[in-house]
């Protein structure tokens, strides 16, 4: 189960029209995606969903939590949210 969710992100990550060496990059950019523009995306989905956005220290952690549920061991998780293992 975590792997096909896993390779799922990945595949749509790898999706995103663009020729980038980031995996998750602006459409039709080549650089990473930045702080603000990230923020801004983030609160339009949250808006869309209906789902209170706090701060994205929040998100991330919910984020997280539901990795952990998933089955993602501390590694994976480490890559996906971008930080060390002990983090974690």
């Amino acid at each position: 189960m975590k792997e096909g969710k896993q390779m799922q992100a990945i595949d749509l990550a790898l999706a995103i029209p663009g020729n980038s060496p980031y995996l998750f990059h602006d459409k039709g950019a080549s650089g990473m995606i930045f702080k603000d523009s990230y923020e801004l995306n983030l609160r339009r989905r949250c808006k869309r969903l209906e789902c209170i956005l706090t701060n994205n220290h929040a998100f991330r952690m919910a984020f997280n939590s539901k990795l952990i549920e998933y089955g993602f061991s501390f590694a994976d998780r480490a890559l996906i949210l971008g930080h060390d293992v002990q983090t974690n």
